[in-house]
Parts: structure tokens; sequence; C-alpha cells
């Protein structure tokens, strides 16, 4: 719109100055070249350079995320995995996965006393505190 009324502003200015009509004009129509697509391809720009970025803090947190989860699972409910014999390297880590996975999918079902009953003493020991706040 105001590029519109720009124009229009210099388009009556002509019959008076017939110079500083046209120079409004190449101005205008320069500064909507700029906004409407330089800005654009400089928006992409940072974008494109700060998607990195966020990739890399997701990949960071879901790491942590997994990692407390690990140390939970193992520390706080004792999980120890059933290993299957002539399973591949691949295959053997699916399957931990697999029973880890069932662990935590069965815990928010109990009630609190079972839960609780399931949490090894062992949890609130100096070692565990050091290794949870790290």
């Amino acid at each position: 719109m105001a590029l519109v009324l720009g124009i229009v502003v210099a388009l009556m200015i002509e019959p008076y100055h017939d110079e500083l009509s046209l120079n409004l004009v190449s101005e205008i129509l320069g500064g909507a070249f700029l906004i409407f697509v330089i800005d654009v391809l400089l928006v992409r720009s940072k974008t494109k350079q700060w998607k990195v970025v966020q990739e890399q803090c997701d990949y960071l947190i879901a790491r942590n995320v997994s990692r407390i989860r690990e140390g939970l699972v193992y520390r706080a409910f004792g999980f120890r995995p059933h290993f299957k014999q002539g399973l591949e390297r691949v295959e053997l880590a699916a399957n931990v996965r697999e029973q880890r996975d069932e662990l935590l999918g069965m815990l928010p079902k109990l009630p609190a006393e079972e839960l609780a009953k399931r949490i090894l003493p062992s949890l609130f020991t100096e070692s565990n505190f050091d290794y949870f706040e790290e």
C-alpha cells in the first residue's frame, strides 16, 4: 500500500518537477526490490544457517534425555536385560532397547505404592546423586 501511495504521489509531482518524479519512482521501485527480493533471500539464508544449529541442539537434548532415561532405568529400577544368544550386534541392541521400552511403558501404569517398592534403595547413594547432578 505504501508503494502504491508513493508512486501516486511521485506521479502527481511530475507536472511540476519531471526529474524529481522520475527519481522518486526509481527510488520507490528500488526499495520495493530490496524489501521483496533481497530481504527474502537474506531470511532464507539465515534460516538455513540456524537450521544446522537447531539440529545440533535437538541432537544434544535428545542425547541427554536418553542418557538420563538410561541412568534412571539402570540405577533406580535395576534393569538388567536378558541377552539372547546368536543375535548380531544391531539386533542385540534393538532387543535391549525393546526390553527397556517395555519396562518404561509398564512403570506409569503401576500404582504409586508398587512403583515406590520397585525403586532400589541404592538409588539414594552419593555416587548416584553425582551421576544425576552431572
